[in-house]
């Protein structure tokens, strides 16, 4: 077997043994898809959505990608994702940054959440912390 060979077989081994883990330790894993619209648009910044989901979780570990949209416009900036503690309640920030263009009135996009101990996905509110 030579070197590069051997290597890959390490990392196969070692991301199945990781996969493992994380499956064992945690089995409650699931993600969402949340409608966003117009509501959670940051008043200052047109351009910009931040909306809270209350999660029932305070983990760092959270993850947001764009799922189907209303209107197909222009680009945006990647999701972001952030744990946050809003109006008494915990959950994540997704923040959504259109690339150079002014959200529509009638804006509405899916995105699918997941963040890790959640204990459901709550309705989006905007996000003013």
């Amino acid at each position: 077997m030579n070197k590069i060979s051997i290597v890959g077989a390490a990392c196969l081994a070692a991301l199945g043994l990781a996969g493992a883990a994380v499956a064992q330790a945690d089995d409650s894993l699931f993600a969402t898809q949340i409608q966003i619209d117009y509501s959670e648009i940051v008043p200052a910044n047109l351009a910009m959505v931040a909306a809270f989901i209350p999660t029932g979780s305070d983990s760092e570990v959270c993850f947001v990608n764009y799922g189907d949209s209303g209107f197909y416009m222009g680009s945006f900036e990647p999701p972001i994702c952030i744990r946050r503690t809003f109006q008494g309640k915990k959950g994540l920030v997704v923040i959504l940054s259109a690339d150079g263009w002014n959200l529509p009135t009638d804006f509405i996009i899916r995105v699918s959440v997941y963040q890790k101990g959640a204990k459901y996905y709550g309705q989006p509110v905007p996000y003013t912390g």
